[in-house]
């Protein structure tokens, strides 16, 4: 069972996955889709870039399915596994936790190498061979390529993983941080939840005499790793619409996009870089708009001519 720890413990480390009805912020609406699906006894397939928050997703989801009372919802067991664990995978491919319950599987990636042991594992939690009623599989690109070219025959539920709304960005970002560290982090850290808690904890590390400069210096160091993360996740298709709107630093429309790269349509790569959270999109006043909002990203990606 997870405990729910006090608001302010872990908000320096941003590694550390968040859950419960304060330290969870934004996604309200997926939650309750996928709590909804749940209920259901459907199987959903969660995917999204790295650091993306897929794991404090599957968290919360535990959390609301744990307090959720319908008339048709039976309380079965709720149960988080993270596949990463050998043992963990082992014990989930040969059943052990095939009673009834709500499976929530992350870091699926893990369990492409079980090739056709994984693919009838699959079927079977679908299909509801096994008495499991519920299973949601997230993962990151690879473990998305791999499962939606099954998603008709077993009837996956696809659930992308995007940035932050402005809204929610600015609420992540903001306890404890003064207003101009806040518009700072907003600025260079754009909606992603990951970077915004990076800077975050920057700001918080250095006290509120903190130097700007020093603290995105800082974050921007520690942010790297993820950074080459994040690219090494986009395909080379997909790089030159990236490049372009990280040049572009503003909101721009997918057609305008489309027509100055001379592509027949920017969907398909526009809809890999808002999974993959280094683009957002947005319905705006004067139509949609692509956005590589996250400056620091943007500089560490341009600074030696990547993609």
């Amino acid at each position: 069972m997870l405990t729910i720890s006090k608001p302010h413990l872990h908000a320096a480390d941003p590694d550390a996955p968040v859950f419960g009805p304060v330290r969870f912020i934004g996604r309200a609406g997926l939650v309750k889709n996928l709590a909804g699906r749940c209920s259901k006894w459907q199987s959903v397939l969660l995917y999204g870039g790295p650091k993306l928050g897929k794991t404090s997703l599957l968290f919360q989801l535990r959390w609301v399915l744990e307090r959720q009372q319908t008339p048709s919802w039976t309380n079965p067991a709720v149960r988080y596994l993270d596949l990463l664990d050998q043992d963990t995978r082992r014990k989930f491919l040969v059943g052990e936790w095939d009673q009834p319950q709500v499976l929530l599987l992350d870091n699926c990636d893990a369990l492409m190498a079980e090739g056709d042991l994984l693919t009838e594992k699959m079927k079977a939690h679908v299909q509801r061979d096994t008495s499991a009623q519920a299973v949601v599989w997230a993962g990151g690109r690879a473990w998305y390529e791999y499962a939606k070219s099954a998603k008709v025959e077993m009837s996956l539920q696809l659930a992308p993983l995007a940035v932050l709304l402005n809204s929610e960005a600015r609420t992540l970002v903001a306890p404890a941080l003064q207003p101009a560290q806040i518009d700072t982090a907003l600025q260079h850290g754009g909606t992603h939840p990951y970077v915004l808690k990076a800077l975050r904890a920057q700001f918080l590390a250095g006290g509120p005499k903190a130097g700007t400069k020093a603290v995105l210096r800082a974050a921007a160091k520690q942010l790297v790793p993820f950074f080459e993360a994040c690219l090494k996740a986009v395909e080379p298709g997909e790089r030159t619409l990236l490049r372009w709107l990280v040049k572009k630093g503003n909101p721009v429309n997918p057609k305008e996009a489309a027509q100055a790269l001379t592509m027949p349509s920017a969907k398909a790569a526009a809809d890999a870089l808002c999974y993959l959270g280094v683009v957002s999109r947005w319905n705006l006043e004067d139509g949609a708009k692509l956005h590589a909002s996250c400056r620091l990203f943007n500089e560490w990606y341009l600074s030696a001519r990547r993609g």
